[in-house]
């Protein structure tokens, strides 16, 4: 059976989400509210960036972060609900009100916790089947050493973080470009500055020093900044792409092929 109409949808809408935040992100980097600009000190040697502006990336964009998680998670709610539904007919029975509010996706990281959940009736009616594909999706089977890092782990928590308080973002540290550095330079390092909370424009960011002044066409760099999800582990990532990744990979490795289970 393919995917549920409920869940295709959910995702499809998580998706548009991503794509909205894209599209904010991209407006708020190209406002100029967060830049750092290049001064060249000692001679040359010292290739110094410092803030021209800062700002914390809008309010307005967790709100987008949240509801695309949130989408992605009832997408994996209406899967149960679905597979639940038809391992209750099986049975020739009907799922009671009070059934059908324990319904859930379960995402736990050890053993003990998901089995206890088990007896609440997260997966009441979902066949034997259906319930070892969705055990050995969890966070402790897939990750035993750091369940945390799973995505699936880190999805759920965004979700229930959305619930309560907005999720955090921040700017995501700044992808460095640098072309044409001849053979010597290669190796040249930057030396982030001692952040201060929040940057003052013209506050250090950050530093090149060379042995001796490059010439003005050997050295070219840019930076680019980009917004990240401080409340995950991915804080070098750009945030739509954090979301893209979970949506993408949890339809193909969870909400697929359990839908295979639907017959």
């Amino acid at each position: 059976m393919s995917v549920p109409t409920s869940v295709a949808l959910k995702l499809a809408r998580a998706r548009e989400h991503v794509e909205s935040l894209r599209s904010e992100i991209d407006i708020f980097m190209g406002s100029g509210d967060a830049a750092v600009h290049l001064d060249l000190e000692d001679s040359g040697r010292q290739h110094v960036w410092r803030w021209t502006s800062f700002a914390e990336p809008p309010a307005h964009l967790a709100l987008l972060v949240g509801d695309a998680v949130h989408n992605v998670r009832a997408a994996l709610d209406h899967l149960i609900y679905a597979l639940a539904t038809q391992g209750a007919q099986r049975r020739q029975e009907e799922i009671k009100p009070t059934q059908m509010r324990q319904l859930q996706f379960p995402v736990y990281l050890d053993e003990e916790t998901f089995l206890r959940n088990l007896g609440n009736g997260r997966l009441k009616f979902v066949s034997p089947d259906a319930r070892h594909f969705i055990e050995a999706r969890q966070p402790y089977a897939v990750i035993p050493d750091h369940p945390e890092q799973y995505l699936l782990w880190q999805l759920a928590e965004l979700d229930n973080i959305d619930k309560h308080r907005e999720v955090r973002l921040g700017l995501r540290q700044p992808v460095m470009t640098t072309t044409d550095w001849p053979m010597e330079l290669q190796n040249t390092k930057f030396v982030p500055a001692t952040p201060t909370s929040p940057p003052q424009p013209g506050d250090e960011f950050g530093r090149f020093t060379f042995q001796k002044p490059p010439g003005p066409d050997e050295v070219q760099t840019s930076m680019i900044f980009g917004v990240t999800i401080r409340d995950v582990h991915q804080q070098s990532q750009d945030a739509a792409e954090i979301l893209r990744m979970y949506i993408n990979a949890i339809d193909t490795t969870i909400i697929t092929p359990l839908s295979g289970h639907l017959t």
